[in-house]
């Protein structure tokens, strides 16, 4: 199971988790009475740190068209993308996938309510920062950025075993829903890497079409 489906499947447990009891699970922990349940490590607090920018003549000039709906919101993605298939989110209604033609850029995109377990952006993005902990990522940092125009919380990490970076936003919308955001890619790469994908949302995110 690759990282962004093993992250999907973490947020729907906790999502999940008020209906099922008091104890929050994360990674498959077993649940443990409120009076032992730990609070969730804050966010690292590197409010200036953000991923490397890329210049204008980084940026190559290809086609791109404008996808994603109602609830989840509208952002651009190269024409040659494609809906990304994962079994382990089908019949859900609340995620919306797309990848290169190769699978290796995946971006995706879910909302759901709050609950009283996982309740604000900051309460998402610690179990984002305590996954990508779990899974050997290095140089994790959380920082609050402009999401094309949107107040978000974002955490990265860069997975030195097989070259890839993992980045999330977080926020939350009118009456409360949150919204959850992740880009996975490799660090170099020859159809795209990270960086281009990170442009794409951050140039081009809205709830709005």
């Amino acid at each position: 199971m690759n990282r962004s489906i093993l992250l999907l499947v973490i947020v729907l447990i906790l999502s999940l988790a008020a209906a099922c009891g008091p104890a929050a699970l994360i990674g498959g922990a077993t649940p443990v009475d409120d009076a032992a349940q730990s609070e969730p490590e804050a966010l690292p607090q590197e409010p200036d740190a953000t991923l490397p920018e890329l210049e204008a003549d980084q940026l190559e000039e290809i086609a791109m068209k404008r996808v994603g709906g109602e609830g989840y919101g509208f952002f651009d993605i190269p024409e040659n993308w494609v809906n990304f298939f994962d079994p382990q989110t089908a019949g859900e209604d609340n995620v919306i996938q797309f990848s290169d033609i190769l699978g290796q850029n995946i971006i995706t995109v879910r909302y759901m309510p709050a609950t009283p377990d996982l309740a604000t952006p900051e309460e998402m993005l610690g179990a984002v920062a305590e996954y990508m902990a779990s899974m050997g990522g290095d140089g994790i940092t959380g920082a609050r950025v402009d999401l094309n125009g949107i107040d978000a919380l974002q955490v990265y990490g860069f997975f030195q075993y097989d070259g890839t970076s993992m980045v999330v936003w977080g926020f939350a919308s009118d009456g409360g829903t949150l919204h959850q955001i992740v880009a996975e890619g490799p660090i170099e790469g020859a159809i795209g890497t990270i960086l281009d994908t990170v442009n794409y949302l951050e140039s081009s995110f809205a709830l709005e079409s």
